[in-house]
């Protein structure tokens, strides 16, 4: 076998462009992209025709000037660390200044389910709003998604008088006459009924699902969200799943960057009507990709804090064999690689040089040898290398640089070119090699697996696979439980998907640690089967889908046909945990994200650990005995931290409690301020289902119900006087 060794550049940034930064792997690309594009290898480049731009992070020294001084626009900022709006002609320009130190951005993210494969309908343990005294009210609950449905009555208030949705960032509009935003244009008021969907509103419905979960108000049906009377502010953002509807020209306008405003847009608007706010984002990106997302997490710490929260899906990789590590003094690991595209590459973050070794098992293996430390030597290098073997040429690209999390290490970006589909017809295997090296090796495209022609190459293990920015330190990752494993389609079809009961963790929901050895995810929800709206101009256009069989009810109104649709996925899961923490917020318009994760792990139904785990955080979320927590009632032995299943109304002066079924035995309703104290207390006969105490005297609040009794229904319940 011989090898033979092929430059795409001998430098990334040429001599007239070296940068004085650092940049992430996405930024290096576009340079190289533009710079490839003039065919200028010696001088710097000319400028560009069209008014191409760049959403990236910029972290400066703090000098003043340096954005404009480069005819960047500069978007948002805390202190030294910006969102500018970079014209591709002057990247290099502000990549030289010596005031710059990182520029980086990474590709848009994907939605957190599968529509087609992975069918799902509702617990309704979260559903129902009688009695309930916090439901969301006076707090933001914000969606960053894409697939909205504006006209769905799920989004009107109870009346079916008002939408409730105040504000909508679409990003992909392409009305921007007269926008103050960097793409698309907002909406607000009775603009948002004319435009009646986002964009991407015929081919998707994620936002739809997922808006439901945090915030619907169920419309005539049993699927309440989580936070039914909040006020709803939307960003339909860019993701993979639509990018079709960019235009080339404008396809750098939309990374990670962009959904920083986004973020910061819903932040603004709570902050603007003086409320609470906790936004759901259901996306994620795999940070094994090429994702350096250094000052994307550190922007989303400063823009976190009192009354303003993230929550995000840890992704659905959790049955995928994501990480390998080969520790020092160890000879080698590794194991075999697949993909349906020829293409298969990692993340690999090393201590010491190592190499890379291949073996293609044709009728004989024929084996190849990468010797990493030549990109580390030339930390501004793509190369390749390429080899002739038995069933064609395989060719491997590989670059490296500066660790963006640890700067005493290498961070290498590898990918595998293969003859056909990678490992399909011929099984590929690679290997990490060097006992003076520790390795880490992070799946970004393809699987990685075992096979029976090298048993010991098993080291591949399911975890480090929680998708950013759920891995951010400031969001709170949420995985997923399941609890039905079946539901009936609104055509008596009924569905049976095993992915377990009884709120066991999912097989699919995500595991950490992140890259940065973060424990996550942080906490769980239910994901599997959960039922909410799905758009109706998706119906319209897409007939066909696969995933309208999941459809379990459809319905008219205003001349639309309209569904409830059943999903999977940590999707639904994080709307879940947001909708739990805007009733926190109801409570307590200062928590922050820290307390927030605090209440999580004081109050969380553990599972199966006593302590934070990589695979289920600090359990599946209570949003009942957090409110307890809050409100400080959870340690009084004479209120339960089980919620009652009774039905309790409050009118006129009257406090009414409706049992379930008919007591077998005498029943103590008791009700207590929040010190404590007992105001009030009521019996339900054996025999009767129901009574009533006078509540009139009472000062208006919260105030607790408990309902003493040996049946299942005994419990408290909070309501509001």
């Amino acid at each position: 076998m011989k090898a033979f060794f092929l430059f795409l550049s001998s430098l990334l940034l040429p001599p007239a462009v070296k940068a004085q930064c650092s940049m992430s792997p996405m930024v290096r690309q576009v340079v190289m992209s533009i710079y490839k594009s003039r065919g200028n290898r010696r001088h710097a480049l000319p400028a560009l025709r069209s008014a191409q731009m760049l959403t990236a992070f910029v972290k400066t020294d703090g000098t003043d000037g340096v954005l404009a001084a480069c005819g960047c626009r500069d978007m948002a900022g805390f202190g030294s660390l910006h969102i500018a709006e970079i014209p591709l002609e002057r990247i290099a320009v502000l990549a030289r200044s010596r005031h710059v130190l990182r520029i980086e951005a990474s590709p848009a993210a994907k939605a957190c389910m599968d529509t087609t494969t992975v069918i799902t309908g509702a617990e309704k343990a979260w559903n129902g709003i009688g009695g309930r005294a916090f439901t969301g009210r006076g707090v933001v609950a914000g969606v960053m998604d894409i697939g909205f449905d504006l006209t769905h009555p799920n989004f009107l208030d109870a009346d079916g008088s008002r939408l409730r949705v105040s504000r909508m960032w679409d990003q992909l509009s392409v009305d921007t006459i007269g926008s103050r935003l960097p793409v698309g244009r907002d909406y607000a008021g009775s603009e948002l009924l004319s435009v009646m969907h986002s964009r991407d509103g015929l081919t998707q419905t994620h936002g739809t699902h997922t808006l439901g979960i945090v915030a619907g108000t169920g419309w005539q049906s049993p699927y309440v969200g989580m936070a039914p009377n909040s006020d709803i502010c939307l960003v339909a953002n860019a993701a993979g799943d639509n990018s079709e509807l960019i235009a080339e020209e404008d396809r750098y306008k939309y990374t990670t960057a962009t959904d920083a405003l986004g973020f910061k847009y819903i932040f603004d608007y709570a902050a603007s009507v003086h409320k609470p706010c906790v936004i759901s984002f259901s996306e994620g990106s795999n940070e094994g990709a090429g994702v350096d997302q250094k000052l994307y997490y550190e922007f989303l710490d400063s823009l976190t804090g009192p009354g303003r929260i993230i929550v995000a899906s840890a992704g659905n990789a959790g049955a995928v064999s994501s990480y390998f590590r080969k520790p020092r003094g160890v000879a080698s690991a590794g194991c075999f690689l697949q993909a349906s595209a020829p293409v298969v590459g990692a993340r690999l973050i090393a201590d010491a040089d190592y190499r890379l070794r291949f073996t293609a098992w044709n009728a004989v293996p024929d084996t190849f040898s990468v010797d990493m430390s030549r990109a580390r030597l030339l930390p501004d290098s793509v190369l390749v290398d390429s080899f002739r073997l038995a069933d064609g040429v395989y060719k491997v690209q590989y670059a490296a640089y500066a660790d963006a999390f640890d700067s005493s290490k290498a961070a290498y970006e590898m990918a595998v070119t293969c003859p056909a589909a990678a490992g399909q017809a011929v099984p590929l295997s690679v290997e990490v090699v060097g006992a003076d090296a520790d390795v880490e090796y992070f799946r970004a495209a393809g699987s990685m697996t075992t096979d029976s022609r090298a048993p010991q190459l098993d080291a591949a293990e399911c975890s480090h696979n929680v998708n950013s920015p759920a891995a951010a330190p400031a969001v709170i990752a949420v995985g997923a439980t399941s609890w039905r494993q079946t539901f009936t389609n609104y055509k008596g079809t009924v569905y049976d998907y095993h992915n377990g009961s009884g709120g066991v963790r999912a097989p699919y929901s995500s595991t950490g640690p992140t890259m940065a050895g973060l424990v996550k995810p942080d906490v769980m929800a239910p994901g599997t089967n959960v039922i909410s709206s799905y758009s109706s101009f998706y119906m319209e256009n897409n007939p066909d889908a696969g995933d309208l069989n999941s459809d379990v009810e459809r319905f008219t109104y205003n001349g639309r046909t309209y569904s409830w649709n059943a999903n999977t996925g940590t999707s639904m899961a994080a709307p879940v945990v947001a909708g739990a923490v805007a009733l926190w917020l109801e409570a307590d318009s200062m928590l922050t994200p820290e307390r927030a994760l605090d209440v999580m792990r004081r109050t969380c139904r553990r599972m199966p650990s006593e302590e934070k785990s990589n695979s289920c955080g600090y359990g599946e979320i209570d949003a009942y005995r957090g409110l307890l927590f809050l409100l400080g009632v959870d340690g009084i032995k004479e209120i339960s931290q089980r919620q009652a299943g009774a039905d309790i109304m409050v009118s006129a002066g009257m406090l009414a409690v409706q049992l379930p079924e008919t007591a077998g035995r005498k029943v103590v309703v008791s009700l207590y301020a929040l010190n404590g104290r007992r105001v009030a207390a009521a019996v339900v006969a054996r025999g009767e289902k129901s009574c009533t105490m006078n509540v009139s005297h009472l000062d208006k609040g919260v105030y607790i119900v408990q309902i003493n009794g040996k049946d299942a229904f005994s419990g408290s319940r909070i309501v509001r006087l």
